[in-house]
């Protein structure tokens, strides 16, 4: 099967297996300076802008579906999806762990994403996820987790790293969050346990991830859901301004190892103390089934042919 990506994603997330072009096809996140704060007032204004020129985007990208013999669309989450799909006259699965109207519920002239939504022919649920809202498909299913993996050997990623034989704890320090020179300087300064990577140090984020023993990073359901996956316990400085992060770290501390990190320690380099204390814990109590990018792929081949 033929797959196109139209995304404003990075390519990288995606690999070379698939047709990736990149277009805006949904508003962006409104986000402050150092990427850990949400602006939902502003998030929803960027929706309302976006609706005010939502036909000419349908009328684009359902021309060329149509132009490109497109049978299906898989959608994780743009409420725009289902609007081309009823133009273009094919099926769309939405597929997520959250919705964006319930992410910004208290802000006023969203209404459209549920428009959106409601023209979708399937929803596939994932796990870490919230109960309200989903009615709003016609039809909605919960799948396994959804993540994506590394397919090498980890013994074969920490060689190319120059790792094998380390005793230390590997960090995989991940996020779009940055520090400050002088953090980074005193988080290797007290941390002298541990050993550091960051995400250029490979192409492959998903090798990072698996040659590592911990991860450092903001708490989204990708990294969440991987960690789980990889048996990777997870260190978080609070996101705020967006609801997601409690209803996806309340669900993910039975599933794996996690612990926050005050954001006044997280940007001071202060990161011993809780690096420490996390991979003191005890291991999760619960289990989870790893498969759901095989369950919704068959759904989608399904849907498609």
């Amino acid at each position: 099967m033929d797959i196109a990506v139209r995304s404003a994603a990075p390519a990288w997330l995606f690999g070379d297996r698939v047709r990736y072009q990149r277009v805006l096809i949904e508003p962006r996140v409104a986000e402050a300076p150092g990427a850990l704060s949400v602006d939902a007032a502003g998030s929803a204004a960027a929706v309302r802008e976006f609706a005010a020129g939502l036909d000419e985007v349908v009328e684009r990208e359902a021309a060329w579906v149509r132009s490109n013999g497109v049978r299906a669309i898989y959608a994780d989450i743009p409420f725009i999806a289902g609007f081309i799909g009823k133009a273009a006259g094919i099926p769309v699965i939405a597929a997520g762990n959250f919705l964006w109207n319930w992410i910004l519920a208290d802000q006023p002239g969203i209404g459209v994403i549920a428009e959106g939504y409601a023209l979708c022919d399937l929803a596939l649920r994932y796990p870490l996820s919230h109960d309200e809202g989903w009615e709003i498909f016609r039809r909605s299913e919960q799948v396994p987790l959804v993540t994506p993996r590394s397919k090498r050997d980890r013994d074969e990623i920490r060689a190319e790293l120059g790792l094998s034989g380390e005793s230390r704890a590997v960090v995989l320090v991940g996020g779009r969050a940055r520090l400050e020179p002088e953090a980074e300087a005193r988080i290797r300064g007290t941390c002298s346990d541990f050993v550091f990577l960051s995400a250029e140090m490979l192409p492959n984020y998903h090798d990072l991830v698996r040659a590592s023993d911990v991860v450092v990073s903001k708490a989204g359901y990708s990294i969440v859901a991987e960690c789980i996956a990889e048996g990777r316990p997870l260190l978080y400085p609070p996101r705020t301004g967006f609801r997601e992060e409690e209803m996806l770290m309340r669900s993910a501390e039975r599933l794996m190892r996690c612990a926050p990190i005050a954001e006044s320690l997280w940007r001071a380099g202060e990161w011993g103390g809780g690096l420490r204390r996390l991979l003191a814990m005890p291991g999760p109590p619960d289990f989870i089934d790893t498969h759901g990018a095989e369950f919704c792929a068959e759904i989608l081949i399904k849907t498609a042919v």
